[in-house]
């Protein structure tokens, strides 16, 4: 059943809604258009926080969902904290970054942050591959279209996008090899093998794939 009160439009499976309503007007919570769920005792509801900076409650107690409500600074990108306590040096950090103005990251609380930037769709654990990512990423929309490029395991992030777009998916590959470099028409040279548009070729001859994930598992 859906409940408005005030400001707020509930779903829920209960009348006796006191605590939700105390957790509500005690952090002034301003959910997002408003609306929440209240069902079997937990909540789910996403907060702005500050300005760009939101706060993604989903299926949690009142009190897990106390435990987690942090004011925080503005931020240039949109940000959601997902079942997370918003932390204010990740605002910082990426406040100091050039990404595209239209960029938007999820923290979860594994230490995952998810990125949309600009089409491209990536997942770090490490920040320090964020401000990898930024430093490249004018040179990685020149040359590579958007996608799907899964965890983003390196800093080296121009190699593995570049491994990534032509389907080597394998980012060991990169711990293993001497050299890595990206050419200015977006052919990946690692060690003696150059690979482009999908193709692996090893002194002018092409090879399988299979041929060069032996050489490097």
């Amino acid at each position: 059943m859906k409940e408005v009160i005030g400001k707020y439009v509930i779903t829920t499976d209960t009348k006796d809604l006191t605590n939700l309503l105390n957790f509500l007007t005690k952090y002034n919570v301003s959910a997002y258009n408003y609306k929440l769920s209240y069902l079997n005792g937990k909540i789910s509801i996403r907060i702005k926080i500050s300005n760009n900076v939101f706060l993604s409650i989903q299926g949690l107690t009142i009190n897990s969902a106390e435990s987690i409500i942090s004011y925080v600074s503005d931020s240039k990108y949109f940000i959601e904290f997902d079942n997370v306590k918003p932390d204010e040096n990740i605002i910082k950090f990426l406040n100091n970054l050039n990404f595209p103005a239209s960029s938007e990251f999820h923290v979860l609380n594994n230490n995952t942050i998810i990125c949309y930037i600009e089409g491209y769709r990536c997942k770090i654990n490490k920040i320090e591959i964020l401000k990898a990512l930024a430093r490249d990423f004018r040179k990685i929309k020149a040359l590579f279209p958007p996608l799907n490029l899964g965890y983003l395991s390196t800093e080296n992030v121009l190699c593995e996008i570049g491994l990534k777009a032509n389907g080597i998916r394998n980012s060991k590959i990169l711990e293993q090899c001497k050299i890595c470099e990206i050419n200015n028409d977006g052919s990946v040279k690692i060690d003696n093998f150059i690979i482009k548009q999908g193709k692996i070729y090893n002194a002018g001859k092409e090879i399988t794939r299979k041929e060069f994930y032996s050489i490097y598992t």
